[in-house]
């Protein structure tokens, strides 16, 4: 049996459950809008005889793309962040 101490995390306040709740219902209401525009687009491809599945998984994004994703990344980091009450980064 193994002789490592179990500690438990120290007890959240108010606030940081506030905070991660907030972030929780952000990432929440994002990926909703996020799932229904990923359905709508199945749906028109399937519609124009484009299979979805091998479209995306034969997907490979060029620099301007690549930059739009990376850009679309930092904003929901953001996003969260704000809801955490996170410093940003660069701030």
């Amino acid at each position: 049996m193994s002789s490592a101490k179990i500690v438990p995390p120290p007890a959240a306040n108010l606030d940081d459950v506030n905070a991660v709740a907030e972030a929780v219902f952000f990432l929440a209401k994002e990926l909703r809008v996020l799932t229904d525009r990923v359905y709508a687009l199945e749906q028109v491809l399937e519609s124009r005889g484009v299979s979805p599945a091998s479209a995306v998984a034969s997907f490979t994004p060029n620099e301007a793309q690549a930059a739009e994703l990376e850009a679309m990344r930092s904003r929901l980091i953001d996003g969260v962040l704000r809801s955490l009450k996170a410093p940003l980064p660069g701030d």
